[in-house]
């Protein structure tokens, strides 16, 4: 028995010696791999949920009228411009399991709310980004601020994160405490969690 316990110490070590190279994510690492995705969760959360886009002051025949659901084309100096592009940017941020909910919302039309952006092709034109302007999709408000200098790292693997951090209902509210949880996925770590943020600071 005490050579199988020997030997049981001795595979701990060297599992600890191999696997502990990569070591657990430290709060200064989280906070280095969570400002970055929350800044842009933020911008995004105004543009997906909130009235980030403005429509063009005209859009004329440029609108689109879908069963109750009326687009307008996104103004010139909008980020995107196409459905494409949106989720390009969608995919950066947010994992794969996360993002079918949001493209549920965003891009695929249903009986009861339809879709809140949708692309249009007019006379050989590229195709360009519409969002639903009427009360079908009223824009959220995003008052939650999240402070990821605060970032502490409660659970952590080479592919998994959770993450404690704090958020306040504007920037002058108290503060609370939300978990957000990451996934590394194709090598890039990638946010889990909705977090209706509309600031960082």
């Amino acid at each position: 028995m005490k050579k199988i316990a020997a030997v049981i110490l001795t595979l701990t070590a060297l599992l600890t010696v191999f696997t502990g190279c990569k070591g657990p994510i430290t709060d200064a690492q989280a906070v280095e791999i969570l400002t970055p995705l929350l800044e842009k969760d933020a911008q995004l959360n105004l543009y997906i949920w909130g009235d980030g886009f403005t429509t063009r002051d005209d859009p004329g025949e440029d609108s689109n009228v879908i069963e109750t659901c009326k687009y307008y084309r996104v103004s010139e100096d909008a980020p995107y411009h196409s459905v494409a592009e949106l989720k390009a940017a969608i995919e950066e941020v947010y994992s794969q399991q996360l993002v079918p909910s949001i493209y549920a919302y965003a891009f695929e039309n249903n009986n009861e709310t339809m879709a809140r952006f949708c692309d249009f092709k007019q006379n050989d034109q590229v195709a360009d980004l519409q969002i639903d302007v009427t009360l079908n999709h009223p824009p959220y408000e995003l008052a939650t601020v999240f402070y990821p200098s605060t970032a502490v790292v409660k659970r952590s693997t080479t592919t998994i994160m959770e993450v404690e951090v704090e958020f306040s209902n504007g920037e002058g509210g108290e503060r609370q405490t939300a978990t957000l949880r990451l996934l590394k996925q194709n090598d890039v770590w990638k946010l889990d969690t909705h977090t209706w943020a509309g600031k960082v600071a």
